[in-house]
């Protein structure tokens, strides 16, 4: 039966025992879902029992134990009945690829006919028609749209989710405007199955009329407060920042001492410490909007802290005391799209298909307000896809926050973006300085300003490519263009070559500087081509500009290095001058400073406070951030003991920090044989990389096991860090100072614990503010179950 807009479709998902039916898979539930008309007319869901043991990870996953399929049918018994419900109707599965294939299999192996029907996948509709979702798996849909999904990896919830989701992207395909209806239309995405016929469906469907949206056009009216005095009084200020309780401990103060600092005529900088989830950027900005100081700059590296910051200064725009103050967000030129490439790359498709990332480009182009590339979190990470439609400084979208930059009153940047245009931005606006700059989340300033300043050329790896288009080649039809692509190659090796006889010698940077010349030369002769190799146009480019700025300022140019790592890996280094660098282009821009952070280390302190701050410059600081947190120190012989009575208690998730790799194995085995009937075991790279760790393993009953670099990602906005954090192992905390980054995230955790076997010589230098438990309960079950919960 054609696909139409009454027609019916039954929304599938599986729950197996393995990837594939030829490994040795089967189905141990079914949930389907069926949609008539637009609307759910019916469920059909049921245990399968699949003849033999159910993995012990998979009961983890989906709940599904043995004892639950002891009774069920085998699917012999439930195909003829599956068959004769699906005949007639439209498969829709979130992943379709996985679960239309592996039913037919089951069917092809109980001795039925495959079904030959058309289907649809609902993570590419999402991918379209939802282009800034935060992710796409169905937990993730759902909770961005709102959508009920309870006992999720059951058959049954998760197919009544998918259809529940289909029918929002049906309606989210009908909501378009016809614009970029006709631009959907006009090209075959090469989507999965008949995704593009459903796709094709909806959109000619009728618009329904949606809800009226803003018509900000880059900068938005928030307001400061009218009163030349400020109130110190707690309540008031709880009420002006949203609290709809009193402030959190500590805020009035941090609110009072950073207006006072504010308030002084002195140039300096005040470095304000806090614990995490002190509500330390509303009540800066509370202190900032009181004293008036303009215009300023609020610096971070974090985006979800710069939305969070543009969601404070929204809020503080509908409190009736306050007045009018600007705020716009800018970054550089190529983190914005260029609507006029991407057009110019769907022209260029001919009769070829177009790809998935071009049709959520479109939806997106169609929503956003800002032109951010990075509004996109997922699925537009690729370099070659970016390099397409990157903007430039005449972009309209970068052009619109630059001239809203130019009035605002507050300007939100991240680190890369005030190298790349505070020093532009100040001239245009007639300053001599910043009167304020507000840095917030420290941690990745030297980084940035590395990245920004400096360079470091892979010469390994342009030589691999090198070779590689020296017999690719031999694919150009046309003579001419082989001896061009081989003329231009081969002067590009003889100039790597030199390199590496006199990578350090004078005149290092004009060498450099030639090279990248012709090695963009080179690319942008191959993108013409439609060839695309491992370095691109634009970074080549971005690479030259370095070597112009630093020809021209070479005070600020230490050394050329060339590297070697031990698999033989060579790269040209560029190292910067970092401390006078960033005196220039920085501290001596900014008349005031206020460090916020939760944490900073020694030596990026001494870095703020010293290497890099003018003689004269005022020092400040406010230090809120004690600890207090329970440690529980086991002797060797008791720590099993410890991790029984907390998987016991039914905790979790619990975090283990381990400082190598094999120690990381070993681990994994250990708690998977040990604790794997109650707790999901996940490790670093042995079961997932430590970002879809973090990601998908934040919440419930697991055990995850992580290196040390864990740490490094504490300060991310979105880590949330478990309640439950064990240290077995000792050699990566030898010092106080390894332990401060993991204590300082405990205090924003609730009920935070550490279990660890510290020696003596630890614990006299930890903070005497912990709770130190070396005496235990006869009952710890029980103690963690109180603490815990």
């Amino acid at each position: 039966m054609a696909m139409n807009q009454h027609g019916s479709f039954a929304v599938v998902d599986l729950e197996t025992t393995k990837p594939s039916v030829s490994a040795g898979g089967r189905i141990i539930q079914i949930g389907i879902t069926f949609i008539k008309n637009r609307k759910i007319v019916e469920h059909f869901d049921s245990f399968v029992n699949p003849a033999h043991d159910i993995d012990r990870s998979i009961q983890q996953l989906t709940h599904i134990t043995p004892k639950d399929v002891a009774d069920a049918p085998y699917f012999e018994e439930l195909a003829p009945l599956l068959q004769n419900l699906l005949s007639d109707q439209v498969i829709v599965a979130h992943n379709v690829n996985f679960d239309y294939p592996y039913l037919n299999n089951e069917f092809e192996r109980v001795g039925l006919p495959k079904l030959e029907l058309e289907a649809i996948d609902t993570v590419q509709l999402a991918q379209i028609l939802l282009p800034t979702a935060p992710g796409y798996r169905l937990i993730d849909l759902t909770r961005y749209l709102g959508l009920p999904l309870q006992n999720a990896h059951r058959a049954s919830a998760d197919a009544e989710a998918t259809a529940l989701l289909l029918l929002k992207l049906w309606q989210k395909a009908e909501g378009l405007s016809s614009k970029v209806k006709a631009q959907l239309k006009a090209h075959d995405w090469g989507l999965l199955r008949q995704t593009q016929a459903f796709l094709t469906l909806a959109l000619n469907g009728k618009a329904k009329q949606l809800e009226s949206q803003s018509t900000a056009t880059g900068h938005y009216l928030i307001k400061s407060a009218t009163k030349a005095t400020f109130s110190y009084d707690s309540r008031s200020q709880a009420q002006l920042i949203g609290e709809e309780r009193d402030l959190r401990p500590g805020q009035n103060q941090l609110i009072n001492q950073t207006y006072d600092f504010l308030k002084s005529k002195k140039s300096g900088v005040f470095n304000l410490v806090t614990r995490p989830k002190m509500g330390k950027t509303s009540g800066s900005l509370l202190a900032l909007y009181s004293t008036k100081i303009q215009p300023t700059l609020l610096i971070t590296q974090d985006r979800n802290l710069l939305k969070q910051q543009e969601i404070i200064l929204k809020r503080f725009n509908q409190q009736p005391d306050l007045a009018t103050f600007k705020f716009t967000t800018l970054f550089e030129p190529n983190q914005y799209i260029d609507p006029k490439r991407l057009h110019e790359s769907l022209a260029a498709l001919g009769n070829e298909h177009g790809f998935l990332w071009q049709a959520r480009l479109l939806v997106w182009l169609s929503q956003t307000k800002t032109g951010l590339l990075t509004e996109i979190m997922v699925g537009l990470n690729h370099r070659q896809v970016r390099d397409l439609v990157r903007g430039n400084q005449k972009g309209n979208f970068y052009q619109q926050a630059w001239q809203a930059a130019k009035k605002s009153q507050l300007i939100l940047m991240s680190f890369d973006s005030y190298w790349a245009l505070a020093e532009r931005l100040k001239k245009q606006r007639h300053l001599m300085q910043w009167p304020l700059a507000i840095l917030e989340n420290p941690l990745e300033f030297r980084k940035t300003l590395r990245h920004h300043y400096g360079l470091s050329l892979p010469l390994t790896g342009y030589g691999e490519v090198l070779a590689h288009l020296i017999e690719k080649s031999a694919e150009f039809e046309s003579l001419t263009l082989q001896k061009l692509l081989k003329s231009k190659v081969a002067t590009c090796q003889n100039m790597l070559e030199q390199f590496y006889e006199q990578g350090q010698a004078r005149g290092a940077l004009k060498r450099i500087k030639h090279f990248l010349v012709h090695l963009s030369d080179l690319a942008q002769f191959l993108q013409k081509e439609n060839i695309h190799p491992d370095f691109s146009h634009f970074e080549l480019d971005q690479a030259l500009v370095k070597i112009n700025y630093l020809q021209k300022h070479r005070q600020f140019l230490l050394d050329t290095q060339l590297t070697s790592d031990e698999a033989g890996t060579q790269k040209l280094k560029i190292i910067i001058d970092e401390v006078n660098l960033c005196k220039a282009q920085f501290t001596s821009q900014i008349r005031r400073l206020i460090l916020m952070n939760d944490f900073l280390p020694a030596d990026l302190k001494t870095f703020f406070q010293d290497d890099i701050a003018p003689k004269n410059w005022y020092e400040g600081q406010l230090d809120l951030a004690e600890m207090a947190l329970p440690i529980m120190v086991p002797t060797n012989q008791q720590f099993n003991t410890h991790l029984q009575a907390l998987a016991q208690s039914q905790t979790g998730p619990i975090l283990f920090i381990l400082p190598t790799d094999n120690l990381i194995s070993d681990w994994y085995q250990k708690l998977r044989n040990q604790y794997g009937d109650d707790y999901s075991v996940v490790a670093q790279d042995l079961t997932a990389p430590l970002a879809k760790l973090q990601r998908q393993y934040q919440q419930g009953r697991f055990m995850m096991i992580v290196g040390p670099s864990y740490l490094e990602t504490l300060w991310q906005h979105k880590t949330v860090l478990p309640n439950v954090v064990v240290i077995p192992d000792l050699r990566f905390w030898d010092q106080a100072d390894d332990w401060q980054p993991l204590l300082t995230a405990l205090q924003g955790v609730e009920h935070g614990l550490i279990l660890s076997p510290l020696t003596r010589k630890i614990l006299r230098e930890l903070p005497t503010s912990l709770q130190i438990n070396r005496k235990f309960p006869t009952d710890l079950v029980k103690y963690y179950q109180f603490h815990l919960n």
